[in-house]
């Protein structure tokens, strides 16, 4: 490397720096410290993709009403609002009351289309169960008479709930 003076003198790169003979500079592994990142550079979009996947939410929605059944889609997505491509855990329960406590006290059913049941809780009421490969768990409650219910879904704390009104 040359000095900026008129006078040409060979300069040897040291520190954290090499450099090849086609004027490449390398810097060294774990040479830039946070002391050596300015205040603002390290933004949130530069990170977001880093830790897109470790920030989960997700959708809850409900179908309508088919032969007495409400089919209920739980999708995972990542904080980009991308479907997680991954299994995940949910809790959910269903309760007589807009995120109400306990568990309803009307007769229903529920299977699975996506997803399954990990730990039943409480028979067709509360369970724990995982979201298939692409994040997503579909429940079908099913109830024969004419009454709102609400299904709460939670995943990383959050809790997701819908309303399941039957006719």
């Amino acid at each position: 490397m040359s000095n900026a003076t008129p006078d040409t003198a060979w300069l040897t790169v040291s520190g954290d720096l090499t450099a090849a003979g086609s004027g490449a500079f390398t810097i060294a592994a774990n040479a830039v410290t946070t002391a050596k990142i300015n205040d603002s550079n390290v933004t949130a979009a530069k990170l977001a993709d880093a830790v897109a996947d470790a920030v989960l939410t997700a959708t809850l929605s409900a179908g309508s009403e088919t032969a007495d059944t409400i089919t209920c889609t739980l999708q995972i997505k990542d904080v980009q609002g991308n479907n997680l491509a991954a299994v995940c855990m949910a809790h959910w329960n269903i309760a007589d009351s807009d995120y109400g406590a306990g568990e309803t006290s009307q007769a229903v059913t529920v299977a699975y289309t996506n997803g399954a049941e990990w730990q039943q809780l409480t028979q067709h009421k509360k369970a724990v169960a995982f979201t298939d490969a692409t994040g997503k768990l579909e429940i079908d409650v099913t109830h024969t008479s004419a009454n709102t219910i609400y299904l709460m879904c939670s995943v990383a704390g959050k809790v997701y709930r819908v309303t399941l009104a039957f006719v």
